[in-house]
């Protein structure tokens, strides 16, 4: 069976959408870069890694590919980070780029080798309602490194259109996590996406919506 590949799977949205993957039947690939977690269920397999490393990064997506062949990629792993224009140094923008971009551009391009040798697959991204929207003020170095996977996402449809491969931008609103709770203790969060329904889009679209190939689907609060 085809598996997929899941970065950041030790985070909040991570484990909830291998969850939902291994529910489906599908076996899993997480990759983490480190930090206590819950590592185990059956049909999946974890590796601790640093995804700014370009080398090993594509060693371990290769050897992964070899155990099992890949059809999906979903690329998790990230952070955010405050600061309008007068605090985003480019120090600041860069770090965020290495945070949200390079973690995902170096899973991404040896995932499109394997989906050619595979016959297809689909790639999920995760990038913010900043990104696509006008906005982001609050959030400069954040919301510029997510909207260069949005532009990763239009690249990616076109070269890939031949080769059966796809990729979706998922933009979700203020996600449900114990840290955005504590970090808006004043703030409503029972309106917010919740992690389990934002998985369940990337499975959706992964499993049941290959022939999807929307550069950004956007999955906002309910106000």
């Amino acid at each position: 069976m085809n598996s997929a590949l899941i970065t950041g799977c030790n985070g909040i949205l991570g484990q909830a959408t291998v969850k939902e993957f291994l529910q489906k039947g599908c076996p899993v690939f997480g990759i983490d870069r480190g930090g206590s977690g819950n590592f185990s269920g059956e049909g999946l397999t974890t590796e601790y890694l640093d995804l700014t490393d370009e080398v090993k990064t594509e060693e371990t997506i290769r050897r992964f590919h070899q155990q099992s062949p890949m059809q999906y990629g979903v690329m998790i792993a990230g952070g955010f980070g405050m600061g309008g224009i007068l605090e985003s140094s480019m120090d600041e923008i860069q770090k965020m780029i290495d945070l949200n971009f390079k973690t995902a551009y170096h899973v991404a391009r040896p995932l499109f080798a394997a989906f050619k040798e595979n016959g297809g697959g689909k790639m999920i991204f995760i990038a913010s309602k900043p990104a696509v929207e006008n906005g982001g003020s609050f959030a400069v170095a954040y919301s510029l490194s997510k909207s260069m996977l949005i532009k990763l996402t239009e690249i990616i449809n076109e070269e890939g259109k031949e080769h059966h491969i796809s990729a979706t931008a998922i933009a979700p609103e203020i996600i449900d996590t114990p840290a955005n709770r504590k970090a808006m203790p004043a703030t409503n969060y029972h309106p917010w996406v919740k992690p389990e329904e934002i998985a369940r889009n990337i499975v959706h679209l992964c499993t049941e919506g290959q022939v999807i190939t929307e550069n950004v689907i956007r999955i906002y609060n309910k106000w």
